[in-house]
């Protein structure tokens, strides 16, 4: 035999696919996902701050799980001020922002 060593096509596929991936993913950010559960009681606020890198997205839920008529009032804004997102009684919701 030769002074070479084969490998099975998988190997040398896998072996290949780190230095191209690596090529393509050097923008890539990984998703930082987190929850909570936390109780609002009634006529109470709450305010909950997320610092987020410029070029990204924020997608934020809620669902209201227990207490008098399952709603509340949602209202997301930005550093500034701006009100991004304002809901009324409401029991739940997704809502998506892309950060420019």
């Amino acid at each position: 035999m030769s002074g070479r060593m084969w490998l099975p096509f998988p190997v040398l596929l896998l072996s290949a696919l780190p230095a191209a991936l690596l090529r393509g993913a050097a923008g890539f950010t990984p998703s930082l996902d987190s929850d909570f559960t936390f109780t609002l009681p009634a006529g109470r606020k709450e305010c909950f701050y997320q610092p987020m890198p410029l070029k990204a997205s924020l997608e934020i839920e809620y669902q209201v799980l227990d207490g008098g008529e399952l709603d509340i009032d949602f209202h997301l804004t930005s550093p500034e001020g701006r009100t991004l997102v304002f809901e009324q009684r409401k029991s739940d919701g997704v809502h998506t922002i892309s950060i420019t």
